[in-house]
C-alpha cells in the first residue's frame, strides 16, 4: 500500500442516530491516507465520533464517497472522485451529505453529493 500523502482536517457531516434515522453532527477528518487500490484512486480516513458500525455496500461508482466503518480497525474505507481528492489535498474543506437510503442499512452507508465548503459555524 502506497501512501501518497496524509492531511489533516475537519468535515462536517449529516450522521445518522442509528440505522434508520438521521441528524446531523461534525465528524473530525484525522488522516488522509491516498492510495491506489486495484487502479481506483482511493483514501482511508478515520473519523471520530462513535456510531457507525456498519460495514459493506458495493463501491461501484467513483463520483461519490462510499463508506466502511469497521468496528475491529475504525477507518471509513471510501473511495473518491479524483477531482475531490485534489480539493482535499489542496487543503479544502469537503462537504458531504447522507443517505442511508442508498445503501440496505444492515449493510452499509453512503456519503454523496460531495461539494467544496467551509464546516459551518
Amino acid at each position: 500500500m502506497l501512501v501518497a500523502s496524509a492531511i489533516s482536517h475537519g468535515a462536517y457531516v449529516p450522521v445518522p442516530a442509528s440505522n434508520s434515522s438521521t441528524g446531523e453532527g461534525y465528524l473530525t477528518i484525522e488522516t488522509y491516507n491516498f492510495q491506489s487500490v486495484s487502479g481506483t484512486i482511493a483514501l482511508v480516513v478515520r473519523f471520530k465520533p462513535d456510531g457507525w458500525v456498519n460495514t459493506g455496500c458495493s463501491a461501484s461508482d467513483t463520483n461519490k464517497i462510499m463508506t466502511y466503518w469497521n468496528t475491529s480497525t475504525g477507518p471509513f474505507f471510501q473511495i473518491l472522485h479524483a477531482s475531490v481528492i485534489a480539493a482535499m489535498a489542496q487543503g479544502q474543506k469537503v462537504r458531504v451529505g447522507y443517505d442511508n437510503a442508498v445503501c440496505d442499512a444492515s449493510y452499509g452507508r453512503q456519503l454523496y453529493g460531495i461539494s467544496p465548503g467551509p464546516i459551518p459555524e
